[in-house]
């Protein structure tokens, strides 16, 4: 269920920006009902990461919205229209994330996260290796559970299983992604006086990017693909956004001269 609900997550904001570079008003309505099915869905997978990361694609949607008031209205209508429309035992889970009670699920996670500390005190460049956290748990050396138990947290997994070494090259690898993004953006906004389809698409993998981090509190999402999927979009984003500038400008100078030579005719 975390999973199916984090996936979901992750495409939601592709399909609520899609919304914005979609100019025909029927198809428009392709992306309101497959989010409307994607939010339904993780309601009922009962993860409360999920929930988390909606929560965090809601708000930076609203945050690039330039209709914040209406955004606003329309997400907490949604919100709290959805919350009275779950059955009483999803609102008992999802009611757990701001409770002091833990059940058995909470705990499990706290002492997975206190083993993961001490495994990057004891190896804190390297870690115990790439996806090695269950192995390493379960030899009992870090906690006193024998069992396979995954770290449940993207920071706690990262710290565990590659050490300094590896917050370095992952925090490098998302500081690429966001920096073209923004950079990305910055550019189509100095080209162009409306929001280009691209800028459209760059939002969503920001989005998308600040939900994984939402959801990775509770998820081991540090090998997900994502993160490179993103990445080399972001590349391919880049390069065609100054394809498609200098065909524009080609086209404008035919145009011209053209134009030049018929009123000199």
């Amino acid at each position: 269920p975390n999973t199916l609900a984090v996936n979901l997550i992750l495409a939601i904001p592709f399909m609520l920006f899609s919304f914005g570079w979609i100019r025909n008003r029927w198809l428009r309505l392709v992306p309101i009902f497959c989010g409307a099915c994607a939010v339904f869905t993780v309601a009922l997978t009962g993860s409360r990461s999920g929930i988390l990361g909606l929560m965090a694609v809601l708000f930076f949607v609203w945050l690039t919205s330039k209709r914040k008031l209406v955004y606003a209205l329309v997400f907490i209508t949604l919100l709290v229209g959805g919350w009275f429309s779950l059955p009483e035992q999803y609102q008992t889970r999802y009611a757990s994330i701001v409770s002091t009670e833990y059940d058995p699920s909470t705990i499990g996670r706290f002492e997975a996260w206190e083993a993961g500390l001490r495994m990057f005190l004891e190896r804190p460049f390297t870690g115990v290796g790439a996806g090695t956290f269950g192995v390493a748990y379960a030899s009992g050396e870090y906690s006193e559970r024998r069992s396979w138990l995954r770290a449940h947290s993207m920071y706690i997994q990262v710290l565990a299983e590659m050490g300094i070494l590896g917050v370095v090259a992952f925090g490098a690898l998302v500081y690429f992604v966001l920096r073209r993004n923004f950079g990305l953006r910055r550019k189509l906004r100095g080209w162009y006086q409306e929001r280009h389809w691209l800028a459209y698409l760059s939002y969503a993998i920001t989005c998308s990017m600040g939900a994984l981090f939402v959801t990775g509190i509770f998820g081991h999402s540090l090998f997900r693909l994502h993160w490179y999927w993103t990445a080399a979009l972001t590349v391919v984003m880049w390069r065609l956004a100054d394809k498609l500038k200098q065909d524009e400008d080609e086209r404008k100078t035919a145009a011209d001269g053209l134009a030049g030579r018929t009123i000199s005719g």
